[in-house]
């Protein structure tokens, strides 16, 4: 039976999911990975870290009981290593929503935290809540900085009303601009689908849109006309 904590009509894609400690044996791999990549996966969860829900891809069972969820792990050199995982949602302990950018400030390098500090102010008129994934959220979790002054910030954006997304976009780049630190990332709609902000500026008919289910193309003009109701 699908955990009770595991809302259908909630989006669990960069949600973050904690699991009993029990389960970690218990979780499916998609894909090879090494044996200290495994541990990896393993002491994280033993240490009551959360993992974050992705989209469905072909690789992955079609058993709804499966919740897709990944990890980031990092090599000694610093690469990264996206870990693809299943999880049994009987093993889920909580749920919660994508971590806030108000947050995530305590482990950003000092020119980043001005910046978002910066990013408050220029947005106040927008009805918008600012989340973030990506590698601010795994320094946060990991409890150590995978950041440096020239690292990117990934934005989730979430609406509370309704908002002039083209002219949002529009701002986030210049923002980008401005401060001269890479800001990329999503908005997020009511309806379970993740837009680039930054595809939206290009002008393209058709966008790209990622949910839980998989990803899908879109109209642009169909994404602004949500936003806007």
């Amino acid at each position: 039976m699908l955990s009770s904590l595991v809302n259908k009509k909630t989006p669990l894609r960069h949600r973050r999911i904690w699991i009993k400690s029990e389960a970690s044996d218990l979780i499916q791999f998609q894909g090879e990975y090494s044996r200290d990549v495994k541990q990896y996966v393993s002491d994280w969860i033993f240490e009551k870290k959360p993992l974050i829900g992705r989209s469905r891809n072909q690789f992955d069972t079609n058993n709804c009981e499966l919740i897709p969820a990944g990890l980031m792990t990092y090599h000694p050199d610093g690469t990264k290593c996206r870990v693809n995982l299943l999880i049994n949602s009987n093993f889920v302990l909580k749920i919660e929503e994508p971590l806030l950018l108000l947050k995530a400030m305590e482990v950003l390098p000092p020119n980043l935290y001005l910046t978002v500090n910066n990013f408050f102010d220029y947005f106040s008129n927008f009805p918008i809540i600012a989340r973030v994934y990506g590698s601010i959220m795994w320094s946060y979790e990991g409890n150590i900085s995978r950041l440096n002054p020239n690292s990117d910030i990934d934005l989730l954006i979430q609406l509370t009303n309704s908002c002039d997304i083209d002219a949002l976009a529009r701002r986030l780049l210049r923002f980008s601009q401005l401060s001269k630190i890479f800001l990329d990332g999503e908005f997020e709609f009511k309806n379970g689908n993740f837009v680039s902000w930054r595809e939206l500026t290009s002008g393209t008919k058709d966008i790209l849109a990622k949910t839980d289910s998989g990803p899908k193309l879109v109209t642009r003009n169909s994404v602004i006309k949500i936003a806007l109701t």
